[in-house]
């Protein structure tokens, strides 16, 4: 049986309490199973940022000396006590021993770098692998979010990443001088790989005309039994058929000019040759490309209950572009040459032939191309970085400001991934968001400098050595994100957006706000944003709006002014972020209204 009645171990995981002094109660592992691939997720889960204690200890009887805990994220962990060990490059715990594997700060820590907080395990499962008196035992740990649920995280990832991409072939169209109407917006990515195709279909159809008036081809001699009398063609093969015992057999042992039936060999054109599977594939391809935006158009049309004159127009003559190219690869593909070629979709060579023929080579680069132009690549760091879901927040939130702002007329032109000059067929990889990056957003003569995780100077001499607008004298100088207003040229004043990855309740206290003195670190970090200055002149407050952004919690009010100037809003991935763009309306407003 793979599922063990008794364990002779127990890894125990301690809940610290709120005060750190005592543990509040204990669970432990109990799924183990000696197959792995048997092993389930445990009854007993962890919460990412909660404060937890991993024991691992003997139930009754000394431990062998193999006795060892593996769990994946080990690596991870910040190692105070030196607990961890590590063998054939894997990191281990021994029995007897505990580690904290993520909490909060601890009383006294001044270096943040320090605490375990630091490397929050990323929800998901983990394996868990206990060796003990040489057996394995099995079991997966499961780390759940504290701020969301299983299925908003995947959203907020998935409307990240789809985004980001959507903003990546934005700057792509406009490279290359694409169009980006309210249509096209509507259309899935996939659209852009059509747009790549319609703007280059005069090359494809050229290359696959001149492969149909010559294509590649080879002559192969065939053979048929037929009436001796009727065909005098033979051959070396031909001659031994007639005396091999099949030949013998046909012919019921005549082997001479009595036979009546002869092996005649004859010869055919083959078409069906790699380079010419290869032609139809991407012929394939590319018309079930054209296949799905059409649908994607009829579906926009079909929930638009009123098409604007130039919506139809366009919708009008998008369909007519899609058709006519649909007609001619469907003509290309029902010529004869490629109803002779083998349709299967296995593997195919990339052959010499193909790389020395021009007209084979145009066509498959083009279609490599636009598979992999098209699949746009993230940074391996920003990868990594956004399965945190507290930095996987900040980024979202960032970019759903960037998406705001351009609800409101303004368009981003440069930073992080607008500064990129990417046009086909160049390789799209999407860069990591480092501390400090700014993105400039313009509308007209007026402009918003987004910056992300911009430290600001502690002083007006340092901000003045920088070249900086704003210091702060306070200790609190990173927020998350600060859209300074320019309009001709001149810094107007600026608004801090604070990615607060936890519920309302943990932001702001309206009990505690009547008295500073007990105001929250998080309470006072927010005030502090709102008393940055601004370097040409220190009596006045830069920051005109300091909004703390949270992604859920059970209150009704999607905004809420909290104090002076200091306002909550929550963003859930999934819902509509409409009343997120009118407050940032307030001050930047439509490009006809705006102050």
């Amino acid at each position: 049986m793979a599922t063990p009645r008794k364990l002779p171990f127990e890894v125990r995981i301690r809940i610290k309490s709120a005060d750190h002094t005592r543990a509040d109660h204990t669970r432990v592992l109990r799924n183990f199973t000696l197959d792995p691939r048997e092993a389930d997720v445990d009854e007993t889960y962890l919460r990412e940022f909660v404060p937890y204690e991993l024991e691992f200890a003997p139930v009754s009887e000394p431990p062998p000396p193999d006795a060892r805990l593996y769990i994946d994220g080990f690596d991870a962990l910040v190692d105070e006590d030196d607990v961890l060990e590590v063998d054939d490059d894997r990191v281990y715990i021994g029995c007897g021993k505990s580690i904290r594997i993520q909490g909060e700060k601890r009383e006294g820590e001044q270096d943040e770098a320090s605490s375990a907080a630091k490397y929050p395990w990323i929800p998901g499962n983990y394996r868990v692998e206990v060796q003990w008196g040489g057996q394995t035992y099995y079991t997966v740990l499961n780390v759940r979010p504290v701020n969301l649920s299983w299925t908003q995280l995947e959203i907020m990832r998935d409307e990240l990443e789809r985004y980001v991409v959507g903003l990546t072939l934005d700057i792509i169209r406009k490279n290359q001088g694409m169009g980006r109407s309210e249509l096209l917006a509507a259309l899935p990515a996939r659209f852009y790989q059509y747009q790549l195709l319609q703007k280059n279909f005069w090359m494809i159809e050229a290359a696959v005309r001149d492969i149909i008036r010559k294509p590649k081809q080879e002559v192969r001699r065939t053979y048929t039994v037929v009436p001796a009398a009727k065909n005098a063609r033979r051959d070396e093969k031909s001659y031994r058929w007639a005396h091999s015992p099949q030949g013998l057999a046909r012919n019921h042992g005549l082997s001479d000019q009595r036979a009546q039936l002869a092996l005649a060999p004859s010869s055919a054109i083959n078409y069906d040759l790699p380079e010419n599977r290869w032609v139809r594939r991407i012929l394939e391809d590319l018309l079930e490309l054209t296949d799905d935006i059409a649908a994607a158009i009829h579906r926009f049309s079909e929930l638009q209950y009123h098409l604007g004159e130039r919506v139809q127009e366009e919708r009008n003559r998008l369909l007519r572009e899609i058709l006519y190219i649909q007609s001619r690869l469907r003509a290309a593909l029902s010529h004869p040459i490629f109803r002779e070629v083998d349709p299967g979709r296995a593997s195919l060579p990339y052959t010499p032939a193909m790389q020395r023929d021009g007209r084979y080579r145009t066509l498959y680069r083009f279609w490599w191309d636009l598979r992999n132009h098209s699949k746009v690549r993230v940074d391996a760091a920003f990868e990594y970085q956004w399965k945190r879901t507290d930095l996987l927040w900040e980024y979202w939130t960032l970019v759903r400001t960037i998406e705001a702002l351009k609800q409101l007329g303004f368009e981003p032109v440069s930073g992080w991934i607008f500064d990129k000059g990417w046009e086909f067929p160049d390789r799209v990889l999407i860069p990591s968001i480092s501390e400090g990056t700014r993105i400039v957003m313009v509308r007209g003569d007026e402009r918003v400098d987004i910056y992300y995780a911009d430290r600001i100077p502690h002083s007006r001499h340092a901000a003045q050595q920088v070249g900086s607008l704003l210091y702060v004298e306070g200790a609190h100088n990173c927020p998350d994100l600060r859209l300074d207003y320019i309009r001709e040229d001149s810094y107007e004043y600026s608004i801090v957006i604070e990615a607060k990855y936890r519920p309302r309740w943990r932001i702001w206290s309206d009990e505690l706000a009547a008295d500073r003195r007990s105001w929250t670190k998080i309470m006072n970090q927010l005030q502090a944003y709102r008393s940055v200055s601004r370097r040409d002149d220190s009596q006045k407050r830069a920051v005109r709006e300091v909004i703390a952004v949270y992604p859920r919690g059970n209150d009704k009010l999607p905004v809420y002014e909290a104090w002076d100037h200091i306002t909550l809003i929550r963003l859930t991935p999934g819902e509509p972020d409409k009343h997120f763009v009118d407050y940032l309306g307030k001050y930047w407003g439509r490009p006809d209204t705006a102050a």
